[in-house]
């Protein structure tokens, strides 16, 4: 089952998480030391918006991002915002958006990019 899966990944006490942590501390000294804005896009499972345990660890995602120094983009709260329909039609495999599901989140990604130029 995917929650299981993406719940081992992401689990605070299990082996994967620190790992997964390190690399957010990289990304946030690589930020720091080079001047190079980073942003993490938190993709959810689509289909699985309402899951207790998903919202849990993408927040936990995020708020690692954040003390990492990251910028993050919350894919969750993007496509929970959407009409159902809409939601429904980009769900794709399960794990994957579909084509219209990764557009959804490069616009977002985009507004965020774009709210950080100067002038804006």
């Amino acid at each position: 089952d995917q929650v299981r899966y993406l719940a081992a990944l992401h689990d605070p006490k299990g082996a994967y998480w620190p790992k997964a942590a390190e690399c957010l501390r990289g990304f946030g000294e690589y930020r720091r030391s080079r001047g190079v804005p980073v942003t993490l896009v938190v993709l959810p499972l689509i289909h699985r918006l309402d899951s207790p345990e998903l919202k849990e660890m993408y927040a936990r995602i995020a708020a690692a991002a954040r003390e990492a120094g990251l910028e993050t983009v919350d894919g969750r709260s993007i496509f929970a915002s959407l009409p159902p329909a809409t939601v429904a039609a980009v769900q794709g495999d399960g794990m994957h958006p579909t084509d219209a599901g990764h557009r959804i989140i490069a616009e977002a990604l985009s507004a965020t990019l774009r709210a950080r130029a100067p002038g804006h």
